[in-house]
């Protein structure tokens, strides 16, 4: 399709018929005769012709009119051949941008000798020059979510807008998405315009057309790190990945990072030494490295050799100051008491405690604490000397409601939700798991002479058991469940378990359980569960009941930026940060502050082998569709060839038959 003004030729490989005049002209100065006419010979003597000494020999053929129509006739069909469009009058013209705002785009291209994003720039800024000065310019940015920078009545206006927002800093780009959303919206059939270093994975509409200026550069990168604090001994881990075809050697430096806004520290502060780690990788190959750091080191930064991509050579981590998780472990049963205390000690974010604890793990319903997180081990005895009855209406006598069934074994298939964090690699395949569950005729309404001694504490944590979220499950009696109170904050954990018939104690699931609820409870104190996270990870923050009047100071500010981050509310004491972008980040909820690093870590970013060519994508336009933007002149064209045809043989005709005469 070749457009030129306010014309459009769907066709235009078809004016290579205008060789055709060519021929006509040849065919009629080499093909023509004199036609024969029969006359008296006397006729030839009535003048003497002599020849010409000099002069022109070649004589001027003149050339009947016929020839004329006849050349007419074909450019006609020529250029109803190439389908002429014309645009309507009065249709809204515009053009829509949409730009990829992946860190892949800044990769640096050895071809051009330019930064692949500055290419995308100046290739918009050539199109929208030539085809769409004083057009309506609609510019979207594809990245983690689709972003609409408006629309611009002139090109200078949204070439100053993309420069401005332009920075490519997502940790991917939803094209498909972002495509989607620009058609949906596209009521004029308006070009649609693509750019992006990779080649599109679906078949193009005809609107659209897809500029991909990637090229296949070697990289070495960062794709994942982490710091934590494991036995008192503050260690990073970093994993570097080779995603080129040759050998790499490298090295990896650690050195302490400051930021801006950090005041000046005391001159007896111990000075950090480097680190520096020699790495030698193999084509295609990751290695992972980890470092033991100094005692009380703050941020650290760490590097590797600049490449073909700037962002994946660095990443910055902030020391993860995590507090042990205080424990309270009051079974009453001893076998049981010491198997679990067996199974926190693998755990080292627990901290044995009598007093103020995080989390309670018993089998009585005497020993859970209101302002902790409650495991209860739900046996027999949990309710021990406690008589629940009702009272038959009938004959007014009470009778014994029996709130547990009597124990029972059960084996695979267990139903597990591993939509909660307490199931994660949690396997009960070869699991025996013995339990008193719950009876789900029990009934405490009704009045009773012998529920003297059952409180509304007690009625709460047996409704909070019928009431919880399953999270075990076998054929269809609750194995383990949680019941979130969002009254006060609190969560009661209720694990239904007969040690004396279970194999539970005896698999990896049970240390595992444990440590996920030991995960659980710590992700869901006050404030931030880490330091360090990467683009894309849902980052959750907490603000416990005692606090709840500071819900409305809640801020978070980007180092050096006064805009303010967004976030929402997740549940009722809980909320999410969408960390869609890297940088130094600031919490800020009532009267206390936590900080938080955002690494940009994406494998599928850094590779830049896999599918990064430079070519322009575009498919003919769909006629059927233009008719409602353009009108054809094919129809037109063919209509005048007709006329002129008719009008030919009507002259052809007539001069025959006259020389007949």
């Amino acid at each position: 399709m070749f457009n030129f003004a306010m014309i459009t030729f769907s066709s235009p490989w078809y004016f290579l018929l205008l060789i055709a005049p060519i021929v006509l002209v040849v065919i009629y100065y080499l093909f023509r005769h004199t036609k024969i006419k029969v006359v008296s010979n006397l006729f030839l003597w009535e003048q003497q012709i002599c020849t010409n000494k000099s002069g022109k020999i070649l004589k001027k053929l003149p050339l009947p009119l016929t020839f004329f129509i006849e050349l007419l006739i074909i450019l006609l069909l020529i250029f109803a051949a190439v389908d002429t469009l014309i645009e309507r009058y009065g249709l809204q013209k515009e053009a829509i941008v949409i730009l990829d705002d992946s860190f892949s785009m800044q990769a640096f291209s050895k071809k051009n000798n330019e930064y692949i994003n500055n290419l995308a720039v100046k290739r918009l800024e050539e199109i929208l020059q030539n085809n769409h000065q004083n057009q309506k310019i609609k510019i979207y940015l594809a990245g983690q979510n689709s972003k609409n920078l408006g629309a611009f009545l002139s090109v200078n206006e949204a070439l100053f807008s993309v420069k401005d927002n332009y920075k490519c800093e997502q940790i991917n780009a939803n094209l498909l998405e972002t495509l989607s959303l620009a058609k949906k919206y596209n009521n004029t059939n308006a070009p649609i315009y693509v750019f992006s270093d990779s080649a599109p994975n679906i078949e193009l509409s005809s609107e659209v057309q897809w500029h991909a200026l990637g090229e296949q550069l070697p990289n070495v990168a960062i794709i994942n790190c982490a710091r934590n604090l494991v036995n008192n001994v503050d260690k990073c881990m970093f994993v570097i990945s080779n995603i080129s075809p040759h050998t790499v050697n490298s090295v990896l430096t650690i050195s302490q990072h400051k930021f801006d806004d950090e005041k000046i520290k005391s001159i007896k502060e111990k000075k950090f030494k480097n680190i520096k780690k020699l790495i030698s990788l193999k084509p295609n190959s990751y290695k992972k490295i980890s470092v033991k750091l100094p005692p009380n080191t703050k941020a650290i930064k760490a590097q590797i050799a600049d490449d073909s991509l700037q962002f994946d050579n660095s990443v910055i981590l902030l020391p993860n100051e995590l507090k042990p998780l205080g424990v309270k472990v009051a079974i009453n049963d001893v076998k049981c008491n010491n198997l679990v205390r067996k199974a926190l000690g693998v755990v080292d974010k627990v901290k044995i405690v009598r007093n103020n604890p995080e989390l309670v793990i018993t089998d009585s319903y005497k020993n859970m604490e209101k302002n902790a997180t409650n495991l209860l081990i739900v046996t027999e005895q949990t309710f021990g000397g406690l008589i629940f009855s009702v009272k038959n209406e009938v004959t007014n006598n009470d009778y014994t409601n029996q709130l547990l069934k009597n124990s029972a074994t059960f084996s695979a298939p267990f139903t597990i939700n591993r939509a909660n964090s307490i199931a994660l690699g949690i396997d009960l395949q070869e699991t025996i798991w013995g339990a008193n569950t719950l009876n789900k005729n029990f009934i405490l309404t009704q009045p009773s002479s012998q529920n003297k001694n059952i409180t509304k504490a007690i009625i709460k944590i047996i409704d909070d058991m019928f009431s919880s979220e399953v999270i075990v499950m076998a054929k269809q009696n609750i194995l383990l469940s949680i019941k979130n109170d969002e009254s006060d904050g609190t969560k009661n954990i209720f694990m239904f378990f007969d040690l004396n018939k279970s194999t539970l104690q005896n698999t990896p699931a049970f240390p595992i359980l444990f440590w996920n609820i030991v995960d659980f409870v710590i992700n869901r104190r006050t404030g931030l569960s880490s330091k360090n996270y990467r683009c894309g990870e849902e980052l959750f923050f907490n603000v416990n009941v005692q606090k709840n009047n500071q819900i409305k100071n809640i801020k978070i500010m980007k180092n050096g930026s006064k805009k303010a981050v967004l976030y929402r509310q997740n549940f009722a004491h809980n909320y999410l940060i969408n960390t869609n972008e890297k940088g130094y980040f600031k919490l800020y909820f009532g009267e206390d502050e936590s900080q938080f690093y955002v690494n940009a870590l994406s494998y599928n970013e850094s590779n830049l082998l896999e599918n990064k060519v430079t070519k322009i994508y575009k498919k003919d336009r769909d006629k059927t569709l233009m008719s409602k933007y353009y009108f054809s002149t094919n129809k037109i064209f063919i209509f005048m060839a007709l006329l002129l045809l008719t009008i030919h043989y009507y002259m052809i005709r007539k001069r025959e038959g006259g020389l007949e005469k």
